[in-house]
């Protein structure tokens, strides 16, 4: 059957029966109760004048709330939306929508993006939120257990994660967004979009995935959990990777991006795992800050791995053009077998520091700061520059090869 209603007066009941319905509201009065019945149903509720309720039935039903041009201003009231029994979607259609709005999502309800009243849902397995072109704010408080799937829309939006109990997909869409995430249970997409956006992780549950997209995008990553993906996209990004849990991949993508990897204070001690560093197209920089560190740490560097300074995991790196490494005030014995063929950096920092390069593939250059370091290079088959710093330093060279700085 196909069902229109365009008004009603105080009370209205519509059954779809057994059949795949469609089922069209376009205005009700004070109250409304839809019944879809039995088999495979489409629900569209476009504007609503009081309380309304909106029973999917058995089948996989679709339900779509909003008006015929992408708003759900019109939908005043409580309006309470039961999948039923099957595989059910709900759509929450504000696309269209200029005005900033201000929306709450829960695993049971929503709350304003223009609705009057609170929208209630339960028995669905995917929920669908698009939002419009304005600069709206949107906090997820948590969401269902089944599928649910936000896309920001155009405009520069504030989204807040705090929690997910079920499989979540964020698209913060076109213009510079903002997405804090404070913990994920479940699997977990953010997709940054278009425009220059701000993306923060505070902690994630089993999978996480995040990309960028295109423009200037800055990513934190503060703490993971199994298993995360960073893809920084098109552009200059910038991402910073203070803690993992387990196997990380970061892929810088195209644009001259900056990598770093250490906590806000310069340690390196809660990167757990392996972890994997793709510079990807472009000038490309890894930042390895271990500056902050007391202890006195062991550390081995090749053409392509990272081992100790407190990594559980070894870190590989590739595709990467600078490499720098910042050692901090112990006294650190750092060995390097061989560096990439682009330029790398290490600064040892304080402490009486001990470090071999036995051999170089790129250009080199060794900082090792205050205390009486230790610095025997065996061979270097590229430009190295070696600055004891302060101290009553000790430096051996056996073999170097086109220019060799020593200070």
């Amino acid at each position: 059957d196909t069902i229109t209603v365009r008004d009603t007066g105080a009370v209205a009941t519509i059954d779809g029966g057994s059949g795949s319905d469609t089922i069209t509201i376009a205005n009700t009065g004070a109250v409304m109760t839809v019944r879809a019945g039995m088999d495979n149903d489409v629900i569209h509720v476009q504007k609503t004048g009081g309380v309304a309720s909106i029973d999917g039935g058995s089948g996989n039903d679709a339900i779509r709330l909003g008006s015929g041009v992408g708003t759900v201003d019109g939908i005043d009231g409580m309006l309470t939306v039961n999948g039923g029994v099957g595989t059910d979607t709900l759509v929450i259609d504000d696309s269209l929508d200029t005005t900033a709005n201000t929306g709450v999502l829960s695993s049971a309800t929503i709350d304003g993006l223009g609705f009057t009243g609170t929208t209630t849902y339960l028995a669905m397995e995917a929920v669908e939120i698009e939002l419009g072109s304005g600069a709206d704010d949107f906090t997820v408080v948590t969401t269902h257990t089944g599928t649910t799937w936000i896309d920001g829309g155009a405009g520069a939006d504030a989204i807040e994660v705090q929690r997910t109990s079920g499989i979540l997909t964020l698209d913060g869409g076109a213009d510079g967004d903002t997405i804090d995430v404070l913990d994920t249970g479940a699997i977990a997409t953010f997709y940054g979009g278009a425009g220059n956006d701000a993306i923060t992780v505070r902690d994630t549950g089993a999978v996480a995935t995040i990309d960028g997209g295109s423009g200037e995008d800055t990513i934190i990553v503060r703490n993971t959990g199994a298993v995360i993906t960073v893809r920084a996209g098109m552009d200059n990004d910038v991402i910073h990777v203070q803690k993992t849990g387990g196997v990380a991949s970061i892929d810088g993508g195209s644009g001259n991006d900056t990598i770093r990897l250490g906590s806000s204070a310069g340690v390196v001690d809660g990167l757990d795992g392996m972890i994997t560093v793709n510079g990807g197209v472009g000038t490309d920089t890894l930042i390895v800050d271990d500056s902050g560190d007391t202890a006195a740490n062991t550390g081995v560097l090749s053409s392509a791995t990272i081992d100790g300074l407190g990594f559980t995991g070894t870190t590989t790196y590739l595709a990467i053009e600078v490499l720098d490494i910042a050692l901090g005030s112990g006294n650190d014995r750092f060995t390097v077998v061989t560096t990439h063929t682009g330029e790398t950096r290490i600064d040892t920092g304080a402490g009486a520091d001990t470090v071999e390069v036995q051999r170089t593939s790129g250009i080199l250059t060794l900082e090792t700061g205050d205390g009486d370091d230790v610095i025997t290079v065996r061979d270097t088959r590229a430009e190295v520059t070696v600055d004891g710093g302060a101290g009553a330093d000790t430096i051996t060279v056996r073999d170097t090869g086109a220019v060799a700085t020593f200070r």
